[in-house]
Parts: structure tokens; sequence; C-alpha cells
């Protein structure tokens, strides 16, 4: 019997304000290009909407969602939705790129630097003592740390002396802080490897016991070291450069901010909806930039991009405008909202719950990412509706 998979279908739209909301949580066994477009199309059928007004695709980078790098062939999930949408923009996660980035820039590095870190866990981890001044370390330097997997492969032989250990430690500390924080935003997170790739910098920690070591005369060692790290940055970026070209279109509309002065890029995601309007667009955005000038040093200024944009589709006459930064601010730059849905559905189908039923679960995940109201609303809600009661004291929910 073919293992069912999990599909959790997410949607993000601007109504005076961006919202993103867990439509359902699909299932099947196949993941198949077709069974999978089929699955998407009923479900958004089923909740009353068209597949003609989806402005992107947002999904991770496999041959099954998008075809490879070029996008090529017609055995994917793009290209059949494409079919009933041409206008449709493809957005491969960009978090996803970044983290295999890291994963092939590592794999090409003379040092076996998954190995280290993974040294480093399990001398740690499998000892109690150890673990525990660790963890009091990590408390009293404010350190975030996240435990892998332990892996086998011991790496301490390959490594000259302590030295050439911390320095890699804190070189990995250093450059993966980078990944971590930009790894949805690819734009930034290549100019700041680029940054630290041309101007040599490999962070400060790393530096100064460069320079120490370069004083006590082991050249050849730092020599060996630089080379290492400028090479994990060419790797690295030349992986990103390679699948984040497909980003290039919609760069520029990810938190896109009415400011004084502000003037559109018409760029392929805007070109194609806007071709037979863009004389009616220019004069709202003409319209647009006086109210600005007038709301210039204003508590305006203060405001998040969502409340001053629902400020300023206050005004009726900016009809093109409101449906432009709709499709815009609708685009999802990555898939951490959907990873943190199937973070949840781990902890609810636990052995205890195995049996939960697929309708339960699409209940709990609406009611945990797309309620808005509070606890007291809730139990108000709850205590007037007797029908949900008399199911919720039910057993069926747990029978297949």
């Amino acid at each position: 019997m073919n293992k069912q998979r999990y599909y959790a279908l997410v949607i993000r739209y601007f109504c005076g304000g961006i919202k993103t909301r867990i439509l359902r949580l699909l299932e099947q066994a196949s993941e198949k290009s077709i069974d999978m477009t089929e699955l998407i199309s009923e479900a958004l059928k089923i909740n009353g909407l068209d597949l003609k007004k989806m402005v992107a695709l947002t999904a991770d980078n496999t041959n099954a969602n998008f075809g490879g790098i070029n996008r090529g062939g017609s055995n994917n999930l793009f290209y059949l939705l494409k079919q009933e949408n041409p206008k449709l923009v493809g957005i491969g996660c960009p978090s996803h790129i970044s983290s295999n980035a890291v994963q092939f820039a590592v794999e090409q590095m003379e040092y076996d630097l998954l190995g280290f870190a993974n040294g480093l866990t399990a001398h740690f981890s499998n000892h109690a003592l150890r673990w525990e001044r660790f963890h009091e370390c990590a408390q009293v330097l404010g350190i975030y740390y996240r435990l892998p997997n332990v892996y086998e492969k011991n790496l301490h032989g390959n490594l000259a002396n302590a030295n050439e250990f911390k320095v890699l430690f804190y070189f990995a500390s250093f450059t993966l802080d980078h990944f971590n924080r930009f790894n949805a935003t690819s734009q930034t997170l290549k100019r700041r490897l680029a940054f630290s790739r041309d101007d040599g910098y490999y962070g400060d920690q790393t530096m100064r016991l460069l320079a120490e070591m370069e004083k006590d005369g082991e050249f050849d060692m730092c020599l060996k070291l630089k080379s290492a790290f400028k090479k994990f940055y060419d790797d690295s970026l030349s992986y990103m450069n390679k699948w984040c070209v497909h980003l290039e279109d919609i760069a520029t509309f990810f938190g896109i901010v009415p400011n004084h002065g502000y003037r559109t890029n018409i760029s392929a995601i805007v070109f194609k909806r806007f071709l037979q309007e863009l004389d009616n667009l220019f004069g709202e955005i003409a319209e647009m930039n006086e109210t600005l000038e007038q709301l210039q040093g204003t508590e305006f200024d203060s405001k998040s991009v969502e409340e001053k944009w629902s400020i300023l589709f206050k005004n009726p006459n900016f009809i093109l405008l409101k449906k432009l930064v709709s499709i815009l601010l609708s685009v999802f730059s990555s898939n951490a909202f959907c990873e943190s849905i199937f973070s949840v559905v781990k902890n609810l189908k636990s052995d205890e719950r195995n049996r939960m039923q697929l309708k339960l679960l699409n209940s709990l995940l609406s009611i945990k990412f797309n309620a808005d109201f509070d606890c007291v609303k809730a139990h108000e809600l709850f205590l007037s509706r007797t029908d949900l009661l008399e199911e919720v004291k039910r057993g069926e929910k747990y029978v297949q």
C-alpha cells in the first residue's frame, strides 16, 4: 500500500493588510505532477477560488514542481497550472535555495565541515557532564544552538592542531549566521557573501585567530584555510546565482513600501496584467505621489507597510493601484509558513494520535493558523454551538 503524503495548500492575499492562511491540508499517495495539479485545482474549486486569478506558485525547487533549473518539460506542476493560467509566476523557495547552496559549498570544501559540526555534537551530547557545561556556557553567552543528528564520520584526525579546529568553528559560526538571517532574501544574502569574499573577511573571531597564527609562523596553514573559505563563498554564490535567476523579475517587489517619490518598475509580473491599462496606472501613481508629499512628516511615516497601503487605498481613485499592490503583496517569498504547518502536523500525528482523520487535522490547523479571534471569543462561540460540543464528544473523529 502506498504511503500517503501531505501537501499544505497555503494562500496569501492583501485585504486591509497581508493575510496568510492555510486553505487546506491535502493528502494523497501519488507524487506525480498531474495528480498534484488535479488535487490543487479541486481544492481551489471547492473553496470558490479561481485558478486564473492565482498570481504565483511558490514551492520547493523540485523537478515535479518546476521541471528543473531551466523550467523545462511538460511533466511538472508549474507547467500544468500555466495551461489554465498563462500569467502564473513560478517562484522556487529562496530558503531552500540558500540551504542547498550551503550543502553544495560544504561538500566542495577540502575540510569536512559537516563532519566537524556533527563531531562536536557527538562529543557533547553523548556525555551528560559535557553537555551540561556546554548548555551553561551557551546560556551565559546568549548563544542559540540546535543539535543535528549525530554524524558518525569523525573529523578530528584531519585537523593539524587546535587552532585549525577553532578557525573552522569560528568561520562556520560567522558564515552560517548569514544564511540563517537572510535565507529568505536571496539578494541580500548574495551581497553579504560577495562583500565577505571580495574583502577576504571571514568573521571577526576568525580573522583574529588567523592573525595570531600568522604571527606564530603558521603561514601555510593560514593560506590553506583562507583558500578553503574563499572557495566556500565562490561555490555558494555560484549555486545561488544559478538557481535564483527566476527570482529576478519579482525581487524588487518583496516588501514593497510606499515612500515619497515612489516609481513603478514594470517587470514581467506587472506587465502581463496591466498591458492595456498602463496609462491609467501612471495617472494613479502620479496622484499617489502627490498624496505622499502631503503625508510626509506625519505619523504616516511610522506606520507598517500594510497600514500605509490601507490608508492610501481609502482614496477611491486608486483602483488599478490597489489591484497592482494586491497582486504584488500576495506573492510568497518563501515556504516558511508551510514548514511551520508541517511541524504542527508532526506533533499532532504522534503515535498516540496516528489515527486522527484528515478532517480533524484541517480543523485544528484552521483554528491555529486562520482564527482571528482570541480565546475568550472562541470560548463564547463554542458554548453557543451545542452541535459542535456534541461532535467534540464523539469518537468518530479518530476512526478511519
